[in-house]
């Protein structure tokens, strides 16, 4: 079948059932054939890329793991919003996609200063070195959704092609080659290395917060609602609660070494377990219970981890993640 038809199919389509028939899978499996992105270039593989990320959502559907969606439109003010396809239901929000952004839009209105926190930090790093938006997402605009009880909403740029940890996860549940993790710790420490210099703790590394592009090996830190300057945290994310470092539970004074623990611990949650001793050994280091003995600069970090690799591996060379 045609290419740039069965995209444009695919994309058109609303109901599963439209699209896959009685047989999900087996369907699924020869769409993705002809639409798959690196099977195409140029602006092929850009219509690729969104026809692909439509029919996974439509296998999502007919597998019953989210449900049908109706667009609603928000108005703000001169701004109006389309709730077009719900993305993701995490710990705090409801993540929708709406064209180029997406509308995070808390549970529970308890919730809300989780999100005023988020636009708050991200507002801020929006005024500093734009390097920052390689590694964050670009905040676009904060609100209150106005009904019987007042929800927080926050507008971000969508990262396309983007997918997070506990995704990669999902595709190698037996783990991955220790060479594709070690790509993706990096883009933690670089991340975390120019959030640090702003005084600034993510507070939240865990894998549905940590999102890599499998093709260009981009990295992008997400969910900025549990970010401190100063203090200690104030909550957790609870289905990861054993990523965290005891000081957390302790209550104590959140520092850099926070967040390398919990990039450590994302780490070693991936990794097939095949790894040499030495870059074991090297995660482990980070993962000291006593904070002043462990690593706290995720820059000079991120180079002695290179040094390490250059000793184990050789020069590095480029890994395709098949996902």
């Amino acid at each position: 079948m045609d290419f740039r038809a069965t995209a444009k199919r695919i994309l058109s389509t609303s109901i599963p059932g439209d699209l896959f028939g009685t047989d999900v899978e087996t369907e699924f499996k020869r769409l993705s054939l002809i639409v798959h992105p690196d099977r195409h270039k140029g602006e092929d593989q850009r219509l690729a890329h969104d026809a692909m990320a439509k029919l996974l959502e439509l296998r999502r559907i007919a597998e019953g793991k989210i449900p049908a969606w109706k667009p609603i439109t928000i108005t703000i003010g001169k701004k109006t919003y389309v709730a077009e396809t719900p993305i993701v239901s995490g710990d705090v929000a409801d993540i929708y996609r709406s064209g180029t952004v997406i509308l995070k839009v808390v549970q529970n209105a308890a919730d809300n200063d989780l999100l005023v926190n988020e636009s708050e930090v991200l507002r801020a790093f929006g005024k500093m070195d734009e390097v920052l938006s390689k590694y964050l997402p670009r905040f676009r605009d904060s609100f209150a959704l106005r009904g019987k009880v007042n929800r927080r909403v926050n507008v971000l740029d969508f990262a396309d092609g983007f997918i997070t940890l506990a995704d990669v996860k999902k595709a190698y549940p037996s783990g991955l080659d220790f060479r594709d993790v070690v790509w993706m710790f990096n883009r933690m420490l670089e991340g975390l290395s120019f959030i640090h210099e702003q005084k600034v703790v993510h507070g939240g590394l865990v894998p549905t917060n940590v999102m890599i592009h499998p093709i260009n090996h981009g990295g992008k830190l997400i969910d900025w609602c549990y970010a401190v300057r100063s203090g200690h945290l104030r909550t957790r994310i609870e289905p990861f609660k054993d990523m965290y470092p005891p000081e957390v539970v302790k209550k104590e004074r959140a520092t850099p070494g926070l967040d390398i623990f919990m990039a450590a611990k994302c780490a070693l949650w991936l990794v097939d377990g095949k790894q040499p001793s030495s870059v074991i050994r090297f995660w482990e280091s980070c993962l000291l219970t006593n904070p002043a003995r462990r690593p706290q600069d995720a820059g000079d970090l991120r180079e002695e981890f290179d040094r390490l690799l250059l000793k184990v591996v050789g020069k590095p060379s480029y890994r395709k993640l098949e996902i």
